[in-house]
């Protein structure tokens, strides 16, 4: 009986996180997703296709109104443009990890995310987006950015957590796929 209770529950969850994303898609949001991939014994590359100025508002001013956050930051100049992607880059990295069974963290690093003109356009784009009718149905193109996770150990079984302004988060992997949300914000992956 418990089994069944969990299982319906976690089919609820999963059913919620598809509805919000059906939802976000109406208002010139996709799906976010993630792709991991073993690309050796230790080491685990993670590819995400993100809506990058609705992940940049959620991390970096959650207070602003989403049309003032792309305003305000699509007018900085690029030093303190990069002060704000390096505060972007600390969190990924601290809230982004997989844990080994043994209780040991390994965050994920050597973040490339786009380059200025890149966040500019989709700051842009995403105004312009704003301003459509709702019965229009647009939406930005995913942004692609990329981490790696490398351990000093063989990695056969880990728990994943990504930040929570990535949810909620389709994510593959080679042998899974999976949504990762605010109910369920880890998932057990093996290579």
């Amino acid at each position: 009986m418990n089994f069944f209770c969990k299982t319906f529950v976690n089919a609820l969850t999963i059913c919620g996180a598809l509805l919000s994303c059906h939802v976000r898609a109406q208002d010139g949001a996709h799906f976010n997703n993630a792709e991991l991939k073993r690309e050796g014994a230790s080491h685990v590359a993670v590819t995400l296709y993100l809506n990058w100025p609705q992940v940049l508002h959620q991390l970096l001013a959650p207070q602003l109104p989403f049309r003032d956050f792309l305003k305000t930051y699509l007018a900085l100049a690029d030093g303190p443009l990069d002060k704000e992607m390096a505060k972007v880059v600390t969190h990924l990295s601290t809230q982004g990890h997989l844990s080994l069974p043994y209780g040991a963290k390994v965050n994920f690093k050597k973040w490339q995310l786009p380059g200025h003109p890149a966040l500019r356009e989709s700051f842009k784009l995403s105004l312009m987006l704003l301003d459509m009718p709702r019965s229009t149905q647009t939406h930005l193109d995913p942004v692609k950015v990329t981490a790696e996770a490398q351990s000093k150990n063989k990695l056969t079984q880990v728990q994943l957590q990504l930040p929570k302004a990535l949810y909620p988060i389709k994510v593959n992997s080679q042998n899974d796929k999976f949504w990762l949300t605010e109910q369920i914000p880890i998932a057990v992956l093996s290579f």
